[in-house]
């Protein structure tokens, strides 16, 4: 099942390229496309995947966003009911019940914003981070990420061993981190000393509708994660309140990780009004300042 971006009211340049064209990528490579145009064709899904197996065949479920944006509710906080855990599972979800957040992330970004300077490059995950953070403070060396989910830590990594002058924060999100793990022990193997990674932990998939992520069904816990791929322990911090965030915001720099745990509340903001060209012409132009 692949998500059709592009072809319905889509502000992402690269996302309507690709939505013109894909259809006909699948053709050319012979892939048989089946179109998902409303919430209603959801019912012809079990006669398609059975058909794939009877047939032992591929077939490709394009699902158009009409199916998502009439009824996906993007800016209410989400609860999430975990039934039939496993031992480890249950212990480790008690240890991150003991966290209870009180701030949402558009609150931490006023804060970690407010006190920074020209110097401190941010990196912004794709969605409503980077939506949030141009709402609160937009700056030409902050960089907002329109795609690549999953990847922002490894932009972070980059352009920190290149920039040794500049500070770099890469704002990171327990969903993104799950999906690309593995640039972490590539961080610490070159161990860039103007190099933090800020995940904002909120349990969820904020920017698709606030779907629970592997951390909120109790199967992860960062602080043996980042530990396990060689973060010092000494410049790795956990933060669930704004005193104990305000505390630190002084020393962010010392910090490998930060771990902040918000909740899963999405901030009722548009979308950046700048193309990925703007987005990338002005970082790298403040990078020379």
């Amino acid at each position: 099942m692949a998500s059709w971006r592009g072809v319905i009211d889509e502000p992402i340049a690269a996302q309507k390229i690709f939505g013109r064209v894909v259809e006909k990528l699948l053709t050319a490579l012979d892939i048989e496309t089946h179109i998902i145009d409303e919430s209603t064709d959801i019912a012809s899904f079990g006669d398609k995947i059975l058909q794939v197996y009877e047939q032992r065949k591929v077939l490709v479920l394009l699902c158009s966003p009409r199916v998502w944006t009439k009824s996906q509710d993007l800016y209410s906080e989400k609860t999430f009911e975990v039934s039939h855990l496993k031992h480890y599972q249950e212990e480790v979800k008690q240890k991150n019940c003991t966290v209870n957040p009180s701030m949402t992330r558009i609150d931490v970004l006023k804060d970690l914003t407010d006190n920074m300077t020209k110097k401190d490059l941010i990196i912004a995950n794709i969605g409503f981070p980077a939506r949030e953070l141009y709402h609160v403070n937009d700056q030409s060396h902050f960089f907002y990420m329109t795609g690549s989910f999953g990847q922002v830590s490894a932009i972070g990594i980059g352009i920190a061993r290149y920039q040794p002058n500049k500070q770099i924060y890469v704002l990171e999100g327990d969903g993104s981190m799950l999906m690309s793990p593995g640039i972490l022990p590539m961080i610490t193997a070159y161990s860039p000393n103007n190099l933090t990674i800020i995940c904002l932990n909120n349990g969820s998939y904020g920017s698709t509708g606030n779907q629970p992520t592997l951390y909120n069904l109790g199967f992860i816990d960062f602080s043996i994660v980042v530990h396990g791929f060689g973060f010092q322990p000494s410049k790795f911090a956990n933060i669930s309140d704004r005193s104990n965030l305000m505390a630190l915001v002084p020393n962010l720099s010392d910090y490998q990780f930060i771990q902040i745990f918000i909740r899963p509340l999405n901030a009722e903001v548009g979308k950046i009004p700048l193309t990925p060209k703007e987005i990338g012409d002005r970082f790298m132009n403040s990078m020379s300042d």
